[in-house]
């Protein structure tokens, strides 16, 4: 039909796109398989881009004299400033459109790593160039094409290499031509994949975020950015957006902005034709400004900073205003470097949990695609902003500036206003997570009794008494266990009454690999010797920490896991106890705990520290009397989810882990050495780990429900 040969690419990129989306939600997660033809696609379009940076830069640098390199570094760095300063103060306010909302969350182990600071020099200063080119170091790779450059500038004969690079230069661009031809099989391979295997849960938990950062997005792409440029230039807004039109959906549904350079280069030089602006200076700046600006944190990359401003609402414990100084400046220059690395730092520094880092990679498979579509936009205003300064072509005139920037702040003020109403209405406030640990129970439960007294020291006496105590709980098959009925998430009392927790689950294996039921008794910690010595309880299985004086009475198993002191504060106060120094500063904070062990480090640490002992960790909150309750950062995450309103803090430096491990009476090798043998094969076998990412981490994929998708629900078709 020949009106398929009169569309554009650009329509034949919305149709793939379509198609891909529908296709997704069609067939789910079938789609999956597309990603392979994806990821060709987006390999194709990158084989050539290194190659042309590598040469652009160089004839760009090449081509300039020195006094023309000056202009171009003061009037992009002048440019430059101003976008970061719109992007900055845009995602400032984001803020004001979130509703309120509390929340807790299970343990992370990422939040009691050690920080890991961004290696610039070796990001920026190429030690060795094709290194760099192998290993797509890209700050590196411009950083040396600038140096040769600059070196060409200088050069009195220069001539006969800058016209071996132009026809490459030109080659390359005409290769990156060929392959984008074929974009609208890439962009159905990626949309189907990304439809059909995100979850509608994924989509839930973020939904907030996903929407102001989509409005944010754009907002500054559609309308900040493109009447910015037409404020100050010849250009119409309508000609940018036209101009804008491939390389737009091209960068959105591929999520590469790297891509599209060429693309946006040559879509510029037609911009400039058209107004008949076109000269061999404004072809030369282009080709130079458009891969410096690349490497520069862009709009699109900065906008990733909303994702802390998101994390700390959705824990219940939002940025002051007080801290917004800090959380521009560190953010800023965090993102010189890549954002899955700058963005864990952030969350640490600003003790927020370290594990919604792994939520934000889930948003990436949707809102990737949002921040290079602004990504883009950004690296096209600049680039048309930057060349009209150099060229004489920046047009100031009061009136239309006036006209324009009134304009854009009413249009923002009154989105921000309906985006925040929005949310409100829409946004359903109920916390549900404090009854999560309440029906979490163990998965393979032996028969069992519950008892909710501590016993009497009295020894209870069977027919099996005189035994050892491995023989004696085989013969009658019976398993004494203490516990702590409230150390969360270890050992506790779940909603049906049963023993719950990551200690509880072992229990129960243990008694389904010997046949034997169990009996759970509570347990004294200051008279526990003396329950185990009279055969009241056979082990204790109840996150006990071992410590020098527990050794004296007690013998333990090899440790099973370690945990990390930490705070459990109020939200709005977790800030002042993020380092070692800011609670040292503090007018002696009464610190409450039933960890001895935990008390005598934190004691040695801040020896002026107020410290009160409780019988559980309950009574912290119920009292609501003191400051912080001293505890490891894996069980107050549990408490935490029951109390969404505190948060757990894990003071920098780290303190030192301390290790867990099941206790037996003294003198016991027989039970001891049968035990250390049985934690190794569950460690082998993967038991642990399993419990350990049920219980700790809250991590459970066995009742991971399939994606839904049309295919399967209205035909019941299962592929």
């Amino acid at each position: 039909m020949k009106w398929t040969l009169r569309l554009s690419l650009s329509a034949w990129i919305l149709i793939g796109l379509g198609l891909g989306i529908a296709c997704g939600l069609f067939f789910g997660e079938s789609c999956a398989w597309l990603q392979v033809v994806g990821d060709i696609f987006v390999r194709l379009l990158q084989m050539s881009i290194l190659p042309y940076v590598v040469v652009s830069l160089i004839l760009g640098f090449g081509s300039l004299s020195y006094s023309e390199a000056r202009q171009l570094a003061l009037r992009g760095c002048m440019i430059l400033a101003v976008f970061w300063g719109i992007a900055l103060f845009w995602i400032l306010m984001v803020p004001v459109m979130f509703p309120h909302m509390a929340k807790g969350a299970f343990f992370s182990s990422s939040s009691v790593e050690p920080q890991h600071s961004i290696d610039y020099v070796n990001l920026y200063i190429p030690v060795n160039p094709f290194q760099s080119l192998a290993e797509g170091v890209i700050p590196a790779i411009v950083v040396f094409c600038i140096g040769l450059g600059i070196v060409i500038m200088g050069m009195k004969n220069k001539d006969p290499l800058l016209d071996v690079l132009r026809p490459l230069s030109d080659a390359l661009t005409k290769l990156s031509y060929v392959v984008v031809r074929i974009t609208p099989i890439g962009v159905f391979a990626l949309s189907a994949h990304a439809a059909g295997t995100m979850t509608i849960s994924e989509f839930d938990r973020l939904k907030v975020y996903f929407v102001v950062t989509i409005f944010s997005a754009v907002i500054l792409a559609f309308v900040v950015f493109p009447l910015l440029v037409a404020m100050l230039t010849p250009f119409k807004y309508r000609d940018i957006l036209d101009l804008s039109r491939d390389v737009l959906i091209t960068a959105f549904t591929t999520s590469n902005l790297f891509i599209v350079m060429p693309t946006i280069i040559e879509r510029s030089k037609q911009l400039y034709e058209k107004y008949d602006c076109r000269t061999k200076d404004t072809d030369a700046l282009m080709d130079v400004i458009v891969p410096i600006y690349f490497n520069f944190p862009d709009s699109g990359k900065l906008l990733s900073l909303i994702y802390i401003l998101f994390a700390a609402w959705f824990i219940g414990a939002p940025l002051q205003a007080s801290q917004y100084p800090e959380f521009a400046f560190t953010g800023f220059f965090s993102f010189f470097g890549s954002v899955n690395m700058a963005l864990p730092y952030l969350l640490k520094n600003f003790q927020l949990p370290s594990d919604l880092f792994q939520l934000y990679l889930v948003s990436g498979v949707l809102l990737g695609q949002f921040l290079t579509l602004l990504a883009t936009m950004d690296l096209i205003a600049f680039n048309l902003l930057t060349v009209a300064s150099l060229t004489g072509h920046i047009k100031f005139k009061l009136p239309r500036i006036g006209i324009y920037l009134g304009s854009m702040a009413a249009f923002a003020i009154i989105s921000i206003v309906t985006v925040k109403y929005v949310l409100n209405s829409t946004y359903k406030n109920e916390y549900t997570q404090n009854t999560i640990l309440e029906n979490m129970s163990v998965k393979h439960p032996a028969e069992s009794k519950v008892y909710k007294e501590v016993q009497s020291t009295g020894v209870l006496k069977d027919a099996f008494s005189s035994l050892p105590t491995l023989s004696r709980l085989i013969s009658r098959k019976v398993i004494r266990i203490g516990y702590n009925p409230d150390h969360l998430p270890f050992t506790y009392i779940n909603g049906k009454g049963e023993v719950a927790g990551y200690d509880a689950a072992m229990a129960n294996r243990l008694a389904n690999e010997l046949a034997c039921s169990l009996e759970f008794y509570p347990i004294d910690y200051s008279k526990v010797n003396e329950q185990l010595d009279a055969g009241n309880i056979d082990i204790v299985m109840s996150g006990m920490t071992v410590s020098i004086n527990e050794l004296k009475r007690v013998d333990f198993t090899n440790s099973y896991m370690t945990l990390t002191p930490a705070l459990v504060v109020k939200s709005y106060v977790r800030s002042e106890f993020g380092t070692r120094d800011s609670i040292a500063k503090m007018k002696r904070p009464v610190i409450a705990t039933v960890n001895k062990s935990y008390a005598a480090v934190f004691k040695k640490a801040f020896p002026k520290m107020e410290l009160v002992y409780l019988k559980t960790n309950a009574e912290f909150f119920e009292r609501n009397k003191y400051d912080a309750l001293l505890i490891s950062a894996e069980a107050g995450s549990a408490w935490t989810l029951k109390y969404p309103e505190y948060s757990v803090v894990v003071p920098r430096p780290l303190f030192s882990r301390r290790p867990v491990a099941y206790a037996v009476r003294k003198n016991n090798p027989e039970l001891l050495l049968f035990l250390n043998q049985w934690l190794e094969i569950n460690r082998v076998n993967g038991i642990m780990d399993k419990e350990y990412k049920y219980w700790i981490l809250g991590e459970d994929d066995s009742n991971k429900e399939r994606r839904w998708c049309v295919a399967n629900a209205l035909f019941g078709w299962d592929f």
